[in-house]
């Protein structure tokens, strides 16, 4: 009987949990590849997020170096070289982390470097990493299928309200019981 108001209570705990957690909308960092070919880069432009990986993987029998002048002042904030491919060691990569306190959204290029002289180019357009909420501009009227939407969204509210104050009370009863303060 002990075991079976344990996992009672640890049932209980559980689904109140599920409904007291916060919903967040977020994505991951993703990483996006690059391949130096012999001829082309693919692919020549990307549209990427702030805390994306960036990795060049060089497939050609000799260096290349990639470089990226962020902010345009002359000096080379990423210099990596990519040595000639290997499949042994990842000495033919290049890595670059878009950290959300180093980098701002914009446009960028890369340049590829080979034998001394620009090879080819990468154009990446950086979005901001944002997980605010957007509210809508003050004055904004909602749409009849937008208001039908609001209605649905503060009805799942209140079912979830009622769901945990059920599984709150179920909580409560479980442990007077347990305690004797009731006749089961």
């Amino acid at each position: 009987m002990t075991e079976s108001r344990l996992l009672s209570r640890t049932l209980v705990l559980c689904i109140i949990g599920t409904l007291v957690m916060p919903n967040a909308l977020a994505h991951g960092a993703d990483t996006y590849a690059f391949i130096m070919r012999n001829e082309t880069v693919q692919p020549g432009t990307a549209q990427v997020v702030q805390n994306d990986t960036l990795v060049f993987y060089n497939t050609a029998d000799h260096n290349r170096s990639v470089l990226l002048d962020a902010d345009g002042d002359g000096v080379e904030e990423f210099d990596c070289i990519a040595g000639p491919f290997n499949s042994l060691n990842s000495t033919d990569e290049c890595y670059l982390w878009l950290d959300p306190a180093n980098w701002s959204a914009g446009n960028y290029e890369i340049r590829i470097i080979s034998n001394g002289t620009v090879w080819n180019t990468i154009s990446i357009n950086v979005q901001l990493d944002n997980h605010t909420e957007v509210l809508p501009p003050d004055g904004f009227v909602f749409e009849p299928e937008q208001q039908e939407s609001q209605k649905e969204g503060l009805e799942q509210f209140f079912l979830s309200a009622a769901i945990l104050l059920a599984g709150a009370a179920a909580f409560m009863r479980i442990s007077r019981s347990k305690n004797g303060g009731e006749e089961e």
